[in-house]
């Protein structure tokens, strides 16, 4: 596990470059730091042959952060990592215009879901334990016109538990704003909101 943390960043060593280097370039490092991440994070990556349907796609921004003058480009790939029965896992890799490239951690909580009764339908409580930070997130979405990566992540194949996140653009690094989690097995979508740095304070 240690491992796979730390590949990340030997590999961000050897692909720091312009981001002006090539489009095809750009896709290269952003596979093979995706792929850095280890067999077990990235499977799609280590196959000998590339499945169909899966190569990386490509999203152009600009923004200025606080200590910027002016605006900063950046370039971001979504990865193909992993599929599994009902979910499939991205990683994201960003270029900026001073020669950075990095693999995008998301912060996600920690939580747990306490049930009414002997089954999983009805939602007792849901409490956040902590933070943890992933690498790959499911489902997701990059909105150019918000700066906001969104998530969707099915418990089963039905699609009934579920959580939500949405990561936004800022400073450098994408920043978690809303996380929510629907805990019951019951047939019907209905999340609660368990993080939201949205609400007035």
């Amino acid at each position: 596990m240690l491992k796979a943390l730390l590949n990340p960043a030997i590999v961000l060593l050897a692909f720091t470059g312009p981001v002006s280097a090539g489009a095809d370039i750009k896709e290269q490092q952003a596979n093979q730091m995706a792929k850095a991440l280890g067999k077990e994070a990235c499977p799609l990556l280590h196959q000998k042959q590339r499945s169909k349907g899966f190569d990386a796609e490509q999203f152009t921004f600009t923004h200025r952060s606080k200590l910027d003058d002016a605006d900063r480009t950046y370039i971001l790939f979504r990865v193909p990592c992993w599929l599994a029965a009902y979910n499939q896992g991205d990683a994201y890799v960003l270029f900026d215009s001073y020669g950075e490239v990095k693999i995008v951690p998301f912060a996600v909580p920690s939580y747990e879901v306490t049930y009414t009764g002997d089954g999983y339908e009805k939602v007792a409580s849901i409490n956040v334990t902590g933070y943890r930070s992933k690498w790959s997130i499911v489902f997701s979405n990059f909105d150019t016109s918000t700066l906001e990566i969104s998530e969707f992540n099915k418990s089963r194949g039905l699609g009934d538990a579920f959580t939500t996140g949405v990561w936004r653009f800022e400073n450098g690094d994408f920043v978690l704003k809303t996380y929510s989690v629907d805990g019951s097995y019951d047939g019907q979508a209905e999340a609660k909101t368990i993080i939201n740095f949205e609400a007035p304070q």
